[in-house]
């Protein structure tokens, strides 16, 4: 019987994914990561988990990871805001945590095989002759977006149990979809790290119409709470991090074909093609439209074919083909 080390949260995909695991003939190895210090979240998660562990009779690891991801992903968090960008930690806690904590745990272990409760598909593609991440058959709760950034050393021995699955009907406790060092809004969290006020401009078609208080209380597209009245509907269009200003426009304004990218990683291919044509995803709610990538050195140049509203400095647009493999992706500039 094959092993294998499955990340357990305690929610109910990987609980589902436990069961489907187990019904291939697996056998299950669980492992639960503690985030931030045992938070109450923590807490919770790890009762739920130690409860489906104790009920499959199932090995169950558990290790504490509070102080790398303080280091990797929080830290980053607050310094993207600071910088007047829109952080993805989500995707980063994805690479440097989650799956390389899985993978080297795994290689303590010998086992050979990880998986964890994400709505994605895997396969071997004999033609680039590389594992390849393809969008779940269960689209509407998709989470490749989340998973460009994995090196091949890890797909390679990942399994992701959901990735056929047709939609999630066990009974349970939801996976969380926010932040989970987040437990409110993300400005409360700043202010509780201490983050001081830093008083700015706002900026409207080149003048000064206003003050704020810190460029990180904004998002790009965001309409209320700006703290301005100029008699019609105004959207943040621009987050300048070196001049701490914040520039309005209308929503028009917000519209646009053409971007950078980088830090790219490409799961489809080792070396991409100087130019490609795509489905693109700037984040993750939002549905793939169709575009051109132009590879250019560390940049890549993304156009789509139809202007898209709000595209944002710091989130990620991931590449799609259109059977639904994931091409690759990189963090917009």
């Amino acid at each position: 019987m094959e092993k294998v080390l499955l990340g357990l949260s305690g929610g109910k995909d990987s609980q589902l994914a436990l069961k489907i695991l187990k019904e291939a003939n697996f056998e299950v190895i669980a492992l639960t990561m503690i985030f931030n210090n045992y938070s109450e979240m923590d807490r919770k998660n790890l009762e739920r988990a130690k409860k489906i562990c104790k009920k499959e009779e199932i090995k169950h690891e558990i290790i504490d990871v509070s102080n790398v991801f303080e280091e990797k992903i929080k830290k980053y968090f607050i310094r993207e805001y600071l910088s007047g960008k829109t952080p993805s930690p989500c995707i980063y806690c994805n690479e440097k945590i989650k799956f390389h904590h899985l993978n080297e745990y795994s290689k303590k272990l010998g086992i050979k095989f990880i998986a964890t409760g994400h709505f994605a598909d895997i396969y071997f593609n004999l033609k680039e002759k590389r594992y390849v991440i393809r969008k779940a058959f269960y689209e509407k709760k998709d989470q490749s977006y989340f998973l460009y950034r994995l090196p091949q050393e890890i797909l390679s021995k990942t399994l992701f149990p959901l990735g056929k699955t047709v939609k999630s009907k066990e009974a349970g406790y939801s996976e969380s979809q926010e932040i989970c060092f987040v437990t409110s809004d993300y400005r409360e969290f700043l202010k509780k790290r201490g983050i001081p006020e830093k008083e700015g401009e706002i900026i409207y078609e080149g003048k000064t119409v206003g003050k704020h208080n810190g460029i990180w209380n904004y998002t790009i597209g965001q309409r209320r709470g700006l703290g301005v009245s100029l008699g019609k509907p105004l959207y943040v269009v621009k987050i300048d991090g070196q001049k701490n200003s914040v520039i309005l426009g209308d929503k028009a304004d917000l519209l646009k074909s053409e971007f950078e990218v980088s830090c790219c990683n490409w799961i489809l291919w080792e070396n991409p093609p100087e130019e490609f044509n795509c489905f693109i995803k700037i984040r993750s709610q939002f549905k793939e439209k169709r575009g051109k990538v132009r590879v250019q050195n560390k940049i890549c140049v993304v156009k789509f074919l139809d202007p898209q509203l709000s595209i944002t400095p710091g989130q990620s647009a991931v590449f799609y083909t259109p059977e639904g493999d994931l091409i690759g992706g990189g963090i917009i500039k």
